[in-house]
């Protein structure tokens, strides 16, 4: 009730209603949205679970895509450059990335077998990024549309889908 005064609202119950109801209801149906495009939206938006060691000379690079047979051994390795790797997790077009990172995604997305990426990226900064690409199945589904439903451009463009079709 405290924070909800503080907000500027009569009391809690006014706050749920007028805060956090209409949220929770653009939120079910931009899941609902997603769930029903889920193919398209994968394609449209590069969808793709990435890890990345960030190296300085090409050598190294290949030095790991030569080591790394697996997520297991890839995993090892980033414990080693614990320094410059990262597990980027889901990532799609609007995420921030590399620029040259974010053009492999045209490739990336599309493939079917978890697994290094034979050659190394070229990063604007000149330095070397190994990637690693993983979950291609897609299992957990659900991951996914969660991680579409924060995407500030796919909101806009389903905010616009559902006021054509109710006629705001």
């Amino acid at each position: 009730d405290e924070f909800a005064k503080k907000m500027g609202y009569k009391d809690e119950a006014e706050f749920i209603e007028d805060a956090l109801r209409p949220d929770a209801k653009q939120e079910v149906l931009r899941g609902q949205y997603i769930t029903a495009n889920f193919d398209a939206l994968m394609t449209e938006y590069k969808v793709t679970r990435l890890k990345k060691i960030v190296v300085s000379l090409e050598s190294e690079a290949i030095a790991i895509i030569n080591e790394a047979k697996d997520m297991a051994a890839f995993d090892a390795l980033m414990t080693k450059h614990k320094d410059n790797s990262q597990d980027l997790d889901i990532v799609t077009k609007n995420t921030s990335l590399d620029s040259n990172i974010a053009k492999k995604l045209d490739e990336l997305y599309k493939l079917d077998k978890d697994g290094v990426v034979s050659t190394a990226v070229k990063q604007a900064d000149g330095k070397f990024a190994v990637l690693y690409v993983y979950d291609t199945k897609k299992e957990d589904k659900q991951e996914y549309v969660d991680a579409l439903t924060v995407d500030g451009q796919l909101q806009g463009v389903i905010e616009s889908y559902y006021l054509k079709k109710y006629n705001f």
